[in-house]
């Protein structure tokens, strides 16, 4: 191996200080890197591409033809078509004189008879306050939060209820305009959305432009924030965080997805599987979690991931319906229908929605398992590959294509886990991304056992890949703890060594203790050289891999690492699993515990917690979290997908919208009524 001759360059930490270069798309191709110096000259002509892209000719002519509609559906439209529920008076209601109520009742008001007087009032013709039950009733009362009592109701159910106190509404007329505007903000909003643009800027832009207007009231258009469904949706994504580093699904990941032999078998074992875990945590949590792991299972098992991640979503979602808080739909929905679930008796349970969605979550997963490999069932990938027809793919790493590849060679133990008895071939770990090769140094390869030594030629994302495989550890994994307990904190670096290094000039590489005290970081693998080079030399310019603190890299031994080494890549999510250790195991526990316990909480009909909902079951489980430390308040708050947030909150304002505006009762009655 030649040595490499590497020019001196400034000291930088790719990742942590130094700026990417410019880049900018090009004729539609990303990824294209640019001169400072031309990219002044570009600045111009990207500004005019990004204003085209904004604005393009199909935006401006769905405007214009909106504003159309707008003005002349407000020429030709009834002024009584749009009418919606609105409240009169206020908390001090009518004067009751000596009668005036007393405690918690006086802010309410008003009874049914006063609300009637009120309508009759606000209308002037006593004759429009009717109290038919044919849907056009002109006043109701609002008795309890979104529960309503109208007249007929009341002489239905007895006197009682006409003694009830609460919020006088009047059905009113609403302006044409201001219904047509809505509507039109709806539809630009929709297809805005088909066009690929953030669903949370859109629908809140759009709520906000409504507001503007005088629409709506000001504060609607973030009070879906404010909402327990909203905040307890967001509390479930730390929850869902700190299960998943547990590595216990993981595990029962290994061992429920196993090594199937046909696409048919594959799904059937993934959409168990996922199933069963989307039903308890977040559907969009799973299929994040879930979409790595099945990229690895999938050239493992040597079928193609195309043909697995459209299930893996549809299962998700139809899991996210079997219980409350596995959706961001049901756990809306139960807070928005609390009040009317069941007549408003008792909101909806955890499991109400369980024999029904697992029905549909059955026959669903047998079409898929009976559609696959048919032209039902397609994917993107290459007939030659033999995924059209849903047949393995059969391929070898470390071929000839793959002699010119670089990579490092890494030795890795066997310990308790899913490949024990199984022959080296069978694990798919060959096939694993970024893996070129693997041999077993000790032990057989047709059954391997506890204990035994594989050597892995990868580059950087093997070597992350195999790190995150559950039975694998590193040789050095007892060295690894000396550097410390934060593991959130350490990542492994690949390192440009420097001309004038002391990796070169003394024998610190091999003093590993010594590595450890002075530059707090253990020697992971390198050089990066050529398969066919076993022994590869430390020659100037050469690439190793360190696991390292942060801390030693950027403050404490810093100005040794500037010496050691020309260039610095910090690998992102590189950090080492926090799993395995006899406080890991404890922790592991406690988290999947405390899970268990917030379910049976919200499931079971225990009186002593009949008044807790969702939100704040789980503000008290991630408080638990947080003093376990299996979570951290920077993961917490990175974790919360503030764009689903925006986005649930986006559509309840722009919902609101459309009921104040009288569009849904329009809708309803123009749908319902012959």
């Amino acid at each position: 191996q030649a040595p490499r001759q590497a020019q001196k360059v400034p000291f930088q930490v790719i990742g942590m200080a130094a700026p990417p270069p410019a880049a900018f798309e090009i004729s539609g191709r990303k990824g294209i890197t640019v001169d400072p110096g031309m990219a002044a000259i570009l600045e111009p002509y990207q500004t005019r591409r990004r204003v085209y892209q904004t604005f393009n000719p199909c935006r401006v002519t769905m405007l214009v033809l909106l504003g159309i509609f707008v003005v002349v559906c407000s020429i030709n439209i009834g002024e009584e078509t749009f009418a919606a529920w609105a409240r009169v008076g206020g908390h001090e209601g009518a004067d009751h004189g000596d009668d005036e109520p007393k405690g918690e009742k006086a802010d309410w008001g008003y009874t049914l008879e006063e609300c009637r007087n009120e309508c009759h009032h606000h209308l002037g013709v006593i004759g429009n306050c009717t109290d038919d039950r044919d849907g056009h009733e002109k006043f109701r009362l609002e008795y309890q939060e979104k529960k309503f009592l109208f007249a007929s109701e009341a002489y239905a159910g007895g006197s009682s209820l006409f003694h009830e106190r609460g919020y006088c509404q009047i059905r009113q007329n609403v302006p044409r305009w201001k219904s047509l505007v809505t509507i039109a903000v709806f539809s630009f909003a929709i297809a805005l959305v088909i066009q690929g643009g953030r669903g949370e800027v859109i629908l809140v832009g759009g709520c906000a432009i409504l507001a503007a207007l005088s629409i709506v009231e000001n504060h609607t258009v973030y009070e879906g924030l404010a909402s327990a469904g909203v905040v307890g949706l967001a509390l479930l994504f730390p929850i869902a965080d700190a299960i998943s580093e547990t590595g216990v699904l993981e595990k029962a990941m290994g061992s429920l997805l196993g090594t199937p032999t046909s696409l048919s078998m594959a799904l059937v074992r993934l959409s168990g599987y996922v199933l069963l875990m989307s039903a308890f945590l977040s559907n969009t949590a799973t299929v994040a979690l879930m979409i790595p792991v099945t990229l690895g299972w999938s050239r493992r098992i040597g079928i193609h991931v195309g043909k697995l991640l459209m299930p893996l979503s549809y299962v998700a979602q139809l899991g996210g319906s079997i219980t409350q808080v596995g959706s961001s739909h049901c756990v809306v929905a139960a807070d928005v229908t609390k009040n009317r679930y069941n007549g408003g008796k008792s909101p909806m349970g955890m499991f109400d929605l369980t024999m029904v969605a697992c029905l549909v979550a059955f026959f669903t997963s047998v079409f898929l398992v009976l559609t696959a490999g048919t032209p039902l069932l397609t994917s993107s990938a290459d007939v030659g590959q033999g995924s059209a027809a849903g047949e393995v793919i059969e391929f070898e790493a470390g071929e000839d294509a793959e002699a010119n590849v670089e990579g490092y060679r890494i030795n890795m133990l066997l310990v308790a886990g899913p490949f024990l008895g199984k022959s080296l071939d069978a694990t798919g770990l060959k096939r694993v991304a970024g893996v070129y090769a693997a041999e077993v140094t000790t032990g057989s390869a047709e059954a391997l056992k506890e204990g035994d030594s594989l050597d892995f030629f990868c580059d950087i994302g093997g070597l992350i890949q195999l790190r995150q495989q559950p039975g694998l550890i590193l040789t050095s994994h007892t060295l690894l703890q000396s550097l410390g307990a934060r593991r959130r904190k350490r990542f492994l670096y690949e390192v440009a060594v420097d001309a004038e290094s002391e990796f070169i000039a003394s024998d610190i590489l091999s003093q590993k203790e010594r590595l450890i005290a002075e530059f707090g970081a253990v020697l992971i693998a390198g050089p990066k050289a050529r398969k066919a080079v076993t022994a590869p030399k430390l020659w100037p310019g050469s690439v190793l891999v360190f696991e390292a603190n942060e801390e030693w890299v950027t403050v404490r031994a810093e100005e040794r690492w500037r010496k050691a080494c020309s260039l610095i890549s910090k690998i992102p999510g590189s950090s080492p699993q926090r799993i395995g250790g006899p406080v890991d195991d404890m922790r592991s526990a406690a988290v999947c515990g405390g899970m268990v316990l917030m379910i049976l909480t919200l499931a079971l009909p225990l009186r002593l917690f009949e008044n807790l909902e969702l939100y704040i079951v789980a503000s008290v489980l991630v408080l638990f979290y947080l003093l376990i430390r299996a979570i951290s308040i920077d993961r917490m708050l990175s974790v919360i997908k503030v764009d689903i947030l925006l986005i649930i909150t986006g559509a309840i304002a722009l919902g609101n919208a459309l009921t104040t505006t009288g569009v849904v009762a329009w809708l309803a009655s123009s749908v319902l009524q012959p």
